[in-house]
């Protein structure tokens, strides 16, 4: 009866750490499923702001007055109207906006900035001229020099996004702005609960 009770405590004691185990190991990898959908959510969005910029001239975005009449230009137009084509092919992005330096540090002005709902009711959320205060948004900053992606999801007075920079090249491979996208959070949140799924069901 002894040797019983002892083989018992020692099965329940082995199934115990069997569980703790198995459990501590699925944590590891339900943490690593997630910086490696947060890693790749970033190349991704690194990519499609690259792929974009690549297709914006320049040479016509700068002649884009940077005060209200700017959005009522040819060139804003027409840049817009290419951006927003590429928008709707890519549902997940909400904003698309085009920054330049200032004088000022770690201060931007907008050139474009598209409204999620399309141009033709609202057809920016930011003038052109509007000043953006960049100096919680490192990977904005370092947009100029290549493409970056922020590190997490951040928040402004527009919304709560994970977004994506490259810059925008002149015909001497100068950076004069960057372009942003952004990812609605939610969408984020959405992807994280799949992986919050499969490791409850692991």
């Amino acid at each position: 009866m002894l040797f019983r009770s002892f083989r018992f405590k020692v099965t329940v004691l082995f199934v115990l750490l069997m569980l703790l185990s198995g459990f501590i190991g699925n944590f590891f990898v339900y943490e690593y499923s997630l910086r490696s959908q947060m890693n790749q959510l970033r190349d991704k969005l690194m990519i499609i702001a690259q792929l974009i910029a690549k297709n914006v001239d320049a040479k016509e975005l700068l002649e884009i007055p940077l005060n209200n009449d700017g959005i009522d230009t040819p060139q804003y137009k027409r840049i817009e109207r290419e951006l927003n084509k590429i928008r709707d092919i890519v549902p997940s992005i909400v904003f698309i906006y085009i920054m330049e330096k200032t004088q000022k540090e770690c201060i931007f002005k907008f050139i474009i900035d598209l409204h999620p709902g399309g141009s033709k009711e609202e057809p920016a959320t930011a003038k052109p001229g509007e000043e953006y205060d960049c100096a919680l948004y490192p990977e904005m900053m370092k947009a100029f020099s290549g493409p970056s992606a922020d590190k997490g999801i951040v928040k402004d007075k527009w919304g709560i996004f994970l977004s994506g920079y490259a810059p925008i090249k002149d015909d001497e491979g100068k950076a004069v702005a960057i372009l942003g996208i952004d990812m609605s959070a939610r969408d984020v949140y959405d992807m994280q609960k799949e992986v919050k799924k499969r490791a409850l069901l692991v």
